[in-house]
């Protein structure tokens, strides 16, 4: 069997990113945005004959001063919210901070800690569960493609912040990622949301419970004999948030898609690492299996654009329940 490509591909975070990953030198941060709330609650008011219709809360905005940043949703990065700024001057020193007028000419890479832009997915597609949506063709083994209504590609990202909770998850770490490398824009298109926007990192704290179907790869001449992959279900596939990172040059946008697999699944899987390497029950599973039903138990879970391998960098399972 070859070895499965992931359905979603990580963007390559370039060299300066690099850089503000490992502090990009020793220097402070240039600001913080200590803001907690992106809205600020206001009480509607009554009179004695009829109730008033209730405010609309007003949008708090950072503080500093507004840059050429354009965040996925629209909004302006502010400078309050930057971290770190790269720019690389004549003599190629690089700068912490940025210029006073927010240069493009100079920017090369910015970071920002405490939010990263998002989604929750729909939900999932599989042959099992819904065998009417794909069909089974058979040559040396046999191939499911989807063929129902495939959803539209994602462009509205929301900004997850380090503090929200999606169930039993709570956003522990977030960043965002933004550089000017290679970025051949017209002036126009600079100004599109998401254009320098290339990703960020997302961890989540505490323990998920997911059904769905396990396969285990078998393929030695890879070393990849005992790969985990699984396959949430249509119930569990919008439990988990997923971090935007793929520009279109050609349409000047950011989106994400949803893949069909010819193993028989429409949605987003991921993998868990090899089964070897963990202490645990598989229940008899091993490799060569295909959609086996499990329910899983999932911790530690991470991602970061940069690692550029598979969406999920880190997911831990940490206990695993056969259902076949």
């Amino acid at each position: 069997m070859k070895k499965i490509t992931a359905i979603i591909a990580a963007i390559v975070i370039f060299a300066p990113l690099v850089l503000l990953l490992s502090g990009c030198g020793n220097s402070e941060p240039a600001s913080e945005n200590n803001s907690t709330s992106e809205y600020s609650s206001e009480q509607s008011t009554q009179t004695t004959t009829e109730k008033e219709p209730e405010s609309v809360p007003e949008k708090q905005k950072p503080d500093g001063e507004p840059t050429f940043l354009i965040c996925p949703d629209g909004e302006p990065l502010y400078t309050s919210e930057i971290t770190q700024f790269c720019s690389y001057k004549r003599d190629n020193h690089i700068e912490l901070v940025p210029d006073a007028e927010g240069s493009l000419e100079n920017f090369t890479a910015a970071r920002c800690d405490g939010f990263v832009y998002g989604y929750v997915p729909e939900r999932s597609y599989n042959f099992v569960d819904n065998p009417e949506l794909f069909d089974f063709k058979t040559t040396n083994r046999e191939y499911r493609y989807y063929k129902g209504k495939e959803y539209p590609n994602i462009t509205e990202f929301t900004r997850i912040r380090e503090g929200d909770k999606f169930g039993t998850l709570t956003v522990s770490r977030a960043c965002s990622y933004f550089s000017g490398e290679y970025r051949d824009l017209s002036d126009e298109e600079k100004t599109l949301p998401g254009a320098y926007y290339v990703g960020g990192c997302l961890e989540l704290e505490g323990e998920i419970e997911l059904t769905g179907y396990m396969l285990v790869e078998v393929d030695n001449l890879y070393n990849s004999d005992g790969d985990l992959y699984f396959f949430p279900d249509g119930e569990s596939s919008t439990k988990l948030p997923y971090i935007a990172d793929h520009w279109d040059r050609e349409n000047h946008t950011l989106y994400e898609e949803y893949n069909s697999s010819f193993y028989g699944y429409y949605g987003s899987y991921f993998g868990l690492g090899n089964m070897n390497d963990y202490d645990i029950d598989f229940y008899g599973l091993r490799p060569g299996d295909e959609f086996v039903k499990v329910r899983v138990t999932l911790d530690d879970i991470s991602y970061d654009t940069h690692d550029m391998l598979y969406r999920f960098s880190n997911v831990s399972l940490k206990s695993l329940e056969r259902l076949d």
